[in-house]
């Protein structure tokens, strides 16, 4: 017979009880459910009350990243219109995590996981301005954008809340690819008028 596994997400969760419905570690019956929104906000929910218990992040995602922007938004209120440059952001962040008297395990000290604060990490306030400006700056090129472009554009920019897209070759590849791709595949001077649905 095989032995019994217990969960600690269980032993912290009262809805269920403190013994795994299967032995793949699955402790909760919210979470047997693929791609499911409700079991995801509850292991946040989770995340958030256990971090309030025990003030340790490790090993959760959420919590990791909030720990990230804590460290991130104190850099910049120290560096706040020119950043810290590109040579000493992993100074930055080792020394601000010190300080801070972290939780964070030395594994799990990483950077933003936000390329917006990421960017004013490393460039300050104006170097977010110019990448803002140059965001948005194809809808104000062109008068007309086609709807396959503005969803890439949101998926992107969304993307950048809690990643720091650009900042991996992935990313990098995925955002200048798709860019390009819809926004020279549908300027509006290669289509008739009428034939090109586009977003006002």
């Amino acid at each position: 017979m095989s032995e019994i596994k217990i969960c600690s997400k269980c032993v912290m969760d009262e809805t269920v009880p403190g013994i795994t419905f299967d032995e793949n570690g699955i402790c909760n019956y919210k979470y047997q459910l693929p791609f499911s929104i409700k079991s995801r906000i509850h292991k946040i929910i989770w995340e958030y009350e256990n971090y309030k218990e025990t003030k340790n992040p490790n090993g959760h995602s959420v919590m990791l990243r909030a720990e990230f922007w804590k460290a991130s938004i104190n850099i910049i209120k120290s560096n706040f219109l020119i950043g810290v440059g590109t040579g000493d952001i992993n100074k930055s962040f080792e020394l601000e995590y010190k300080r801070m008297n972290s939780p964070l395990i030395k594994r799990y000290q990483l950077k933003s996981h936000n390329q917006y604060l990421r960017i004013t990490v490393l460039f300050g306030i104006l170097g977010l301005v110019w990448f803002i400006i140059v965001l948005i700056y194809p809808f104000f090129n062109y008068k007309q954008i086609h709807y396959f472009y503005f969803i890439f554009f949101l998926i992107a920019v969304l993307s950048m809340l809690s990643e720091d897209t650009i900042e991996t070759q992935a990313g990098v590849s995925f955002y200048a690819f798709f860019n390009s791709f819809f926004y020279f595949l549908y300027h509006k001077t290669q289509y008739p008028k009428k034939a090109t649905k586009v977003i006002q």
